[in-house]
């Protein structure tokens, strides 16, 4: 299963790394795991250098400050 977290989560996309561990922390989000919600959360926080953009996506998706791309992404 490493192997194919790894190549999703780091393989070539044109999502970046940022992106695809947000996903991964609104899915552990709507799974209520909040050990994968957090350790998502904190990689993209990390990958973007913006802890904030993280935040407020988890908070209220339609606010948030990112893209439409990645908020219809997210929606589903």
């Amino acid at each position: 299963m490493g192997v194919v977290t790894q190549e999703a989560m780091r393989g070539p996309s044109a999502w970046s790394v940022g992106d695809r561990e947000l996903m991964g922390a609104s899915v552990s989000k709507i799974n209520e795991c909040d050990c994968c919600t957090k350790t998502h959360a904190g990689v993209a926080a990390l990958a973007y250098q913006n802890e904030a953009k993280v935040a407020a996506a988890l908070s209220d998706l339609e606010t948030a400050p990112i893209e439409e791309p990645l908020r219809a992404t997210l929606r589903m």
